[in-house]
């Protein structure tokens, strides 16, 4: 056979993706080199210092694998920017100095470590899926004059990190516990806030603004404590005041008393607890029947709260393929509405960016309930389960932790070791657990033993596939 070759690696469309094919050139003359991170980076914070990153790089042939000394390994972003040079040893490590400057801005990325190649060894590259952490800090745009503060007094705020104005997020102001004022955080990492208070006698309040962030990678810094000076309204424009208020009192005592009557002819309804548990529930009262639109509401299997953007979808299984009858994305009330008439062999799927996936049968009924569990309770689950199985020193009461999975593992079974580690830093870092990350865990499954279940993650994706 020829000892260059070109391998085609083809994936087959479907309705979301189309076709890609990509073509692999093979030198069978020169050893393959193999590089991995040690340790695998996930998290890298755009705040820290210059740390230091290892790579490890291996030779593989016939089965067997040994270091591979003397390679120059070139470290990038996902940008391609280069990031530094290292020479690996006669372990076969090289270190790099990991400088958070040199990074791309807060947001998932990529590390890319390469080896161009020489005569006798073949390149190689490895990518690592990591997330660029940042801490937002506020300031004022310009100084504050104060006013009226039943009038509504503006401020400018200017959230940043030190990579410069961000452009997410939103602030918000409070009066001691009382929150006064709120404010999208534009492009140009602008805010502008309106604050608003009753009528106070001091001279200047002090008012704490802080960052609310609405993306995992950035992080609220320091409060901004602002010493806001006031005026005090003039009384004659209290009387005004003071006539529609006496009204709207009268009205509202009104419609409380016509409100407790009604009260006391109903009795108080139990507080609503979750099951914690994935499934489909019928609201009650709901039509039972599949004719017509398909409504519904997504949840929290735990906690209850609202699933956003989650997908829901009404399938049908062919010979050759899923059929989508209909779809829809969740609000942010959590509800959805598709217009689909299903039949009993179709099934409902849904999926939340952070929970996991649920596929069950139609329900015959036109409003439902559909309630997820989050990506990160389920891989602590499927550890608590294989420790259980298990057994001896792996089945720690009251319950399996990842950390004492890990420590039980770490001198006889580095796989499980590894796994744990990486289940101990999805569920306790402050990270978010999605679908890359969790089909990432399940590569590091070790396997038997099987959970009481006696179905391990692969087995479990199978099914769900099928």
């Amino acid at each position: 056979p020829p000892m260059v070759m070109v391998a085609t690696v083809t994936t087959a469309g479907s309705d979301y993706l189309s076709e890609a094919s990509v073509a692999v050139p093979a030198d069978l003359t020169r050893q393959a080199v193999v590089l991995v991170f040690d340790p695998e980076p996930r998290i890298v914070s755009l705040d820290s210092a210059p740390a230091d990153l290892e790579v490890k790089a291996t030779l593989e042939e016939d089965d067997a694998t040994s270091p591979a000394p003397s390679l120059s390994l070139v470290l990038e972003s996902e940008r391609g920017d280069s990031i530094g040079v290292a020479t690996t040893d006669d372990r076969g490590r090289a270190r790099f100095r990991l400088d958070p400057s040199k990074l791309g801005p807060p947001g998932r990325g990529e590390l890319v470590v390469k080896y161009a190649g020489s005569d006798g060894y073949a390149q190689s590259v490895h990518h690592a899926l990591i997330e660029r952490d940042a801490r937002v800090t506020l300031a004022l745009k310009e100084s504050v004059h104060g006013g009226v503060p039943e009038d509504g007094i503006p401020i400018a705020i200017v959230a940043s990190t030190k990579r410069g104005p961000i452009g997410s997020g939103s602030v918000e102001a409070k009066v001691g516990d009382v929150m006064v004022g709120a404010g999208t955080v534009q492009t140009s990492g602008e805010a502008d806030l309106v604050v608003t208070f009753g009528a106070q006698h001091d001279k200047e309040i002090p008012v704490r603004v802080r960052y609310v962030p609405d993306t995992p990678w950035l992080k609220s810094g320091d409060e901004l404590l602002i010493n806001l000076p006031v005026e005090t309204p003039s009384p004659l424009r209290q009387v005004p005041l003071v006539i529609i208020g006496g009204a709207l009192a009268a009205w509202l005592i009104a419609g409380r008393l016509a409100q407790r009557r009604s009260q006391q002819t109903r009795a108080a309804a139990p507080p609503r607890s979750m099951p914690g548990v994935a499934g489909i529930s019928i609201i009650e009262g709901a039509p039972r029947s599949r004719r017509g639109p398909l409504v519904g509401r997504v949840v929290d299997a735990h906690d209850g709260m609202p699933v956003v953007k989650a997908r829901v979808a009404v399938e049908e299984s062919r010979i050759q393929d899923v059929h989508v009858v209909g779809s829809a994305f969740t609000d942010a009330e959590g509800r959805f509405r598709i217009e689909a008439h299903a039949t009993a062999a179709m099934h409902l799927v849904c999926e939340g960016p952070l929970h996991a996936p649920l596929r069950q049968p139609m329900p015959r009924a036109t409003e439902v309930e559909v309630a997820l569990v989050l990506r990160k309770r389920r891989v602590l689950d499927r550890l608590v389960r294989w420790a259980r199985a298990a057994g001896g020193s792996f089945d720690q009461r009251p319950e399996p932790t990842p950390g004492h999975v890990r420590r039980e593992a770490m001198l006889e079974q580095p796989k499980v070791e590894q796994w744990a580690a990486a289940v101990e830093r999805a569920a306790y870092d402050e990270g978010i657990v999605d679908a890359p990350m969790e089909e990432e865990l399940d590569r590091l499954h070790p396997g038997p033993p099987r959970d009481p279940q006696g179905e391990s993650p692969r087995d479990e994706r199978g099914r769900r596939a099928r």
